[in-house]
């Protein structure tokens, strides 16, 4: 069994000169079109799919955009019916407060000039009957 190994082992040494065998010039200049021609084909294959992830990138920043653009569209709408409403508390809130405080201030003037429309009626009738107790009796 040695023996056959050995013979076996020798035969694959005479049959492999090659492998001790160095590389020329020429060699290395093949495998170096072989590694840039490897290289292009590469960079072309990952340009194709950077491209195709821009474009589909684009795309999604495109609809984005628009949803985006679209619901701060419906939010100025919304704000701006809010801002309406909250003026026309506002102005209902000023009416409810100073429409009655008006209206106490100038009912206290009219009463204030019936006073004093009293107050002058009741001197003028004191000096009617002064007038006319003093007057001559008959």
């Amino acid at each position: 069994m040695k023996k056959k190994v050995l013979l076996l082992a020798i035969c694959f040494l005479i049959l492999t000169p090659n492998v001790f065998a160095e590389l020329t010039q020429s060699d290395l200049e093949e495998i170096d079109k072989l590694i840039q021609a490897s290289e292009t084909r590469i960079k072309e294959y990952v340009d194709l799919k950077i491209d195709a992830l821009d474009a589909k990138l684009t795309g999604q920043i495109k609809a984005l955009d628009e949803r985006v653009t679209g619901q701060i569209k419906g939010l100025d709408g919304r704000l701006t019916q809010v801002y309406g409403f909250v003026i026309a508390l506002v102005a209902l809130i000023a009416v409810a407060v100073g429409l009655p405080q008006i209206l106490v201030a100038r009912q206290g003037k009219e009463m204030r000039t019936q006073d004093q429309r009293i107050e002058a009626l009741q001197q003028e009738i004191e000096k009617l009957k002064q007038e006319r107790g003093s007057g001559p009796k008959m």
